[in-house]
């Protein structure tokens, strides 16, 4: 396995939007949301990515990958 999805192994992954517009202007991308922010913004529009008690299912690490 290489270094890189070895590394990948160990993101928890909460949630992904496969395409949007809207983050990068002008651009297409794809946006995954990470679980485990240590950050703690005010304004975070995720918290439930923040702390552990609250994260929801994660997405499997080999879908992601994969798409």
């Amino acid at each position: 396995m290489s270094p890189v999805i070895h590394k990948a192994m160990e993101i928890r992954f909460g949630g992904i939007q496969k395409s949007s517009l809207i983050d990068y202007p002008g651009k297409v991308s794809c946006v995954l949301f990470v679980q485990g922010c240590n950050f703690r913004c005010p304004f975070c529009h995720n918290p439930e990515f923040v702390l552990p008690n609250m994260f929801m299912q994660r997405l499997d690490n080999d879908f992601v990958l994969d798409f």
